[in-house]
């Protein structure tokens, strides 16, 4: 098993890996209580900033797909009733508004073992992060269970080989760390509503952007490359 090539290995002794490290867990997991039909999402950033070289910081975007997708399943048997948020770090998950919905826990322990335990006790799906953390924890039990796993298509900047068991659903992403280091956004002046919208969603996605004023053409209409180009001049 390696960090390149991580399924395969496992393949042929899934079930018995599987129930040999449950087993090793029964003691931790006794004490873990979750709610009936519970997912999990794991949001990796910590270490993620210090190494951008080799991970991706993976955006608000993909955990809202996922979420969406997870409780929009009709293959499931009873519908999703709590979603658990583990994080390296929480400072981050609560600035988000979208984090904020009642169906989530954020479920703030420093001990791995026991956030590892409740992560195999999530059996009715999970969202994992770039991180053979979640991995574990989604392939222990939510896979284990028959229930959906997404993972984000950005998992590390090396080239990798069939990490995943085939069912679990990859899903794309747009890493923050790909992103233009400075967007020009242009928005008209009295649109201020589209001026909050945006704002919101360029700082959701730690986007270092500038607005300039849009310029409107003899007809009213908004004029992209007039604006263009007299951003151009003034800077």
């Amino acid at each position: 098993v390696s960090q390149s090539r991580y399924y395969p290995p496992l393949k042929l002794f899934e079930t018995e890996i599987q129930d040999l490290i449950l087993r090793g867990l029964e003691p931790i997991c006794q004490k873990i209580e979750v709610e009936e039909n519970s997912a999990f999402l794991h949001v990796r950033r910590g270490d993620c900033h210090q190494n951008l070289w080799l991970y991706y910081l993976t955006p608000i975007d993909y955990f809202k797909r996922c979420v969406q997708k997870l409780l929009n399943n009709n293959s499931n048997k009873k519908p999703v009733s709590r979603i658990y948020i583990l994080s390296d770090e929480f400072d981050w998950v609560k600035s988000q508004d979208f984090f904020k919905n009642p169906i989530f826990t954020l479920y703030e322990n420093d001990n791995e073992l026991e956030s590892f335990a409740l992560m195999t006790k999530c059996t009715a799906g999970a969202i994992c992060g770039a991180s053979t953390f979640s991995w574990w924890g989604a392939f222990l039990g939510a896979y284990k269970a028959g229930a959906s796993v997404f993972i984000p298509k950005d998992w590390i900047k090396m080239k990798v080989y069939n990490l995943f068991p085939p069912t679990w659903i990859v899903e794309d992403t747009e890493p923050l760390t790909t992103l233009q280091s400075k967007w020009l956004c242009i928005n008209l002046d009295e649109r201020t509503d589209r001026l909050r919208d945006m704002v919101k969603h360029m700082e959701d996605l730690e986007i270092d952007f500038e607005r300039f004023s849009a310029i409107k053409n003899s007809n009213g209409a908004l004029g992209y490359m007039d604006s263009q180009l007299a951003y151009r001049d003034w800077e």
